[in-house]
């Protein structure tokens, strides 16, 4: 008898569940964006110029601690979009030579190429993209951390979605959900590359591995 051929190892099982999951964090995006709803607090602006009956607000309240996000990375992102030539990567609005390069905001540069939440701001309206951007911090969240419990777990579905969801209402993400720094973006692109370096070396597969390393590349950057 020939030597038995190795069982093919599944690291994270793609079932019907896990992928509803996943369909249903691109839907809520799809229709969030559509509908053009975010979480900025950018209407503190108006509060601050006592401008009134322009409200856009659906629910809660526009938080003066997130300056950082309604006064800076906010305005920055438009300041972008309303230049003379669109996304530039030289914007003295933002401060000396290739600021918008090392900032929060969509750029017209190779770079972009790795930061998927800013694409649609090249192909649809301000508004839309600007949603799309916000609400990929959401599906960047989410999905990372879930995927990656999923593998942690030995695939306990119920604890992985727990546990993403935990830290996504934990404290300190929503106290730095709107930061400069994207930490929610930061904390699924950390969890995704995790993810491709455990197929990497532990897949048996050559299809995943290959996807593996292309998605490490992708994410890593």
């Amino acid at each position: 008898m020939g030597v038995a051929e190795e069982k093919e190892r599944e690291l994270i099982r793609f079932d019907f569940k896990v992928k509803i999951f996943l369909i249903s964090l691109f839907m809520c995006l799809s229709i969030l964006t559509a509908l053009r709803i975010n979480g900025s607090s950018i209407e503190m602006i108006n509060i601050l110029l006592k401008i009134k009956g322009n409200s856009n607000i659906l629910l809660g309240t526009p938080k003066p601690i997130r300056v950082d996000e309604w006064a800076i990375t906010t305005p920055a992102i438009l300041s972008q979009y309303n230049s003379k030539e669109r996304f530039p990567v030289t914007n003295y609005s933002l401060g000396y030579g290739k600021t918008p390069l090392f900032m929060n905001v969509p750029v017209k540069h190779w770079t972009t190429f790795f930061r998927p939440q800013y694409w649609p701001f090249f192909f649809i309206d301000i508004e839309r993209a600007f949603a799309f951007y916000w609400n990929m911090k959401m599906v960047f969240l989410l999905g990372g951390v879930f995927l990656l419990l999923m593998l942690l777990t030995n695939n306990n579905f119920i604890l992985s979605l727990f546990g993403a969801f935990w830290l996504f209402f934990s404290g300190y993400i929503q106290w730095w959900y709107s930061s400069p720094q994207m930490w929610p973006e930061m904390i699924g692109c950390f969890a995704i590359v995790t993810i491709s370096l455990i197929y990497i070396f532990l897949s048996n597969k050559i299809k995943e591995i290959f996807i593996a390393s292309i998605t490490f590349i992708f994410f890593f950057n």
